[in-house]
């Protein structure tokens, strides 16, 4: 019994000691905890005190930035999607599904003439009233609307004209043009050409170079001048007194001179192939020549007694064909390489 109570004093006593050990522990860890918790919320309070004063000009500028958006959007409902020349749109704006929408150009509902009651051939006029400066540069106004930079005139498609109010306003631009009340923008390909080979020769200037050109065509009273160009479309084939020149289109400097003819020359023809010419003048001789190599003649036919008007080849450059002024014949039909007689016309006639 005795030792019974001895071992319950000892158990207590080792239960008392444990727990007195384990509360003075958890004091101690509670404590270290607390203090460590205070030091971690002073810090994170003057982190975020810190945090909060930039952040304050940050948050401003953000706020302003959404007001703008929001802004952008609702006018986002209201946008066209209309462009024109030197708008600037976002790329999604190309896609497939939005073309659809703009693809094709609406040309005016309304003809612009008759709505105003107005007459288009009356636009190029000068009125002799007190109001003649503002009547031209009304009309000046009115008729540019209708002409595009380079001197063009619109199609009926971009003015929405009627047809028969689109004839009269491109008749009016034409006339006033000519009678030079318009500006023309053209420019004769001599000059362009010209220009351009100043360009690239000079350090930077307009430094032309003399150089001697070609004769002009000739020219007859009532009578029309014949021009010729080679298939592709880089000489030009023309009488001049009594040569033949060919000359290039690009570069109006190269030009090339015939004179075997005798006689004034009239007309003058590339074959198809490119590789001859031939020429009339007006006492009746066609002649072919090389215009490739050193301008050998390959032939000379008497045709007719007068002058020769015109000539063609035949679509296989064997065949020529000349008319003129003769007695007894018009025309003649002649092989180029041999000049036998094709067929002889003793009168003209179209078919």
């Amino acid at each position: 019994m005795s030792s019974a109570i001895l071992s319950s004093t000892a158990l207590l006593r080792n239960a008392t000691t444990t727990t007195s050990v384990g509360l003075s522990a958890c004091r101690w860890s509670s404590t270290a905890a607390m203090s460590a918790f205070t030091s971690q919320r002073d810090v994170k309070s003057r982190n975020d005190r810190f945090m909060e004063r930039r952040r304050i000009p940050n948050r401003g500028k953000f706020l302003e930035d959404q007001k703008a958006q929001s802004e952008s959007r609702a006018l986002e409902r209201y946008h066209t999607r209309d462009f024109k020349a030197g708008d600037i749109y976002a790329p999604h704006d190309l896609s497939p599904t939005q073309m659809k929408k703009w693809g094709k150009r609406q040309s005016p509902n309304t003809d612009a003439f008759d709505a105003l009651n107005l007459k288009p051939l009356d636009m190029y006029k000068v009125n002799s009233t007190e109001a003649q400066p503002i009547m031209t540069c009304m009309n000046f106004a009115i008729m540019s609307e209708y002409m595009t930079n380079m001197g063009r005139i619109k199609p009926r498609t971009e003015t929405g004209l009627r047809p028969v109010n689109q004839r009269k306003i491109a008749k009016a631009l034409r006339r006033a043009i000519g009678m030079g009340l318009m500006p023309s923008v053209h420019r004769h390909p001599e000059i362009l050409a010209s220009e351009m080979r100043a360009r690239q020769e000079g350090p930077g200037g307009f430094t032309f170079k003399e150089s001697i050109w070609a004769a002009s065509p000739s020219t007859t009273r009532g009578q029309p001048t014949q021009l010729s160009s080679d298939a592709k479309g880089e000489r030009l084939a023309y009488a001049s007194n009594k040569s033949i020149f060919l000359r290039s289109i690009d570069d109006p400097a190269v030009a090339r001179q015939y004179t075997e003819h005798k006689a004034q020359t009239t007309v003058a023809r590339f074959s198809p192939s490119g590789f001859y010419v031939a020429s009339g003048d007006a006492a009746g001789i066609v002649r072919v020549w090389d215009c490739v190599g050193d301008g050998i003649t390959k032939g000379e036919y008497s045709i007719v007694n007068g002058r020769i008007n015109d000539l063609a080849w035949d679509g296989d450059s064997q065949r020529i064909i000349a008319v003129g002024d003769g007695k007894q014949r018009y025309g003649h039909c002649i092989t180029w390489d041999s000049g036998n007689t094709v067929e002889a016309f003793a009168c003209c006639y179209c078919r």
